[in-house]
């Protein structure tokens, strides 16, 4: 059961966070939220425009990011060298979290379909409920414990995510000069990770939700 509630949070965490990081209107949101375009010099419009672009690289659209743009009223390049390099890594963290929740989503059907098949007490439906229920449940546990650490401490923690998931230091980036953390600073990311971390939260508590109804429904038809 700890397998299948790990898997199960992989997956929707990796979904939710691929969902948030392509959201248009979650990025104007910010951009207004955080006042970026006095903190860029570009308008909103250009803003969502180089995001699009950062889209496209990631997505293996784009071969890099030598992008320019009107910034303060001058036609400029975005991004320096070290900020294409940080995100020449972010693209491979990218494709690695593609392989991972797939891989994820394979195994975690994998275990499902074994635990239903070698369930010798009950039928297919009310395996798969009480397997989605328990790990549902245990998924709540875990990300609530997870969320409480991330809002109290965030900064510590996006920091050391950094130096667990990269072998240099490109992400250290200069606030008051490169466009790429102007962009998205700091509290950019902390909203991402509430709405996507509360978007799983929602998802699991649906999942036990209806899973839940599922057992009792059938265990009360079974009682009469």
């Amino acid at each position: 059961m700890v397998a299948t509630t790990f898997l199960l949070l992989l997956v929707l965490l990796l979904s939710n966070l691929e969902a948030v990081a392509f959201d248009i209107r979650h990025y104007r949101e910010q951009f207004i939220l955080l006042d970026r375009p006095a903190a860029t010099k570009m308008t909103e419009e250009e803003l969502v425009w180089v995001t699009g672009e950062i889209w496209a690289y990631l997505q293996g659209r784009r071969e890099d990011l030598g992008l320019t743009a009107v910034i303060d009223g001058q036609r400029v390049p975005v991004f320096d060298r070290r900020e294409q390099d940080h995100m020449l890594d972010v693209r491979d963290l990218f494709q690695k979290g593609y392989l991972l929740r797939n891989g994820g989503l394979i195994l975690l059907l994998i275990l499902v379909i074994t635990a239903v098949l070698l369930d010798k007490k009950r039928d297919w439906g009310e395996s798969i409920a009480l397997i989605f229920t328990r790990a549902g449940v245990g998924g709540l546990i875990a990300l609530g414990g997870l969320g409480l650490l991330l809002y109290f401490s965030f900064g510590t923690y996006f920091d050391k995510f950094h130096l667990l998931l990269f072998s240099n230091d490109f992400w250290r980036l200069d606030p008051n000069r490169h466009n790429l953390i102007k962009m998205f600073p700091q509290d950019f990311f902390f909203h991402t990770t509430v709405k996507f971390v509360g978007r799983c939260m929602v998802q699991l508590a649906i999942l036990v939700a209806a899973s839940g109804w599922y057992l009792y429904r059938k265990r009360g038809k079974g009682s009469r």
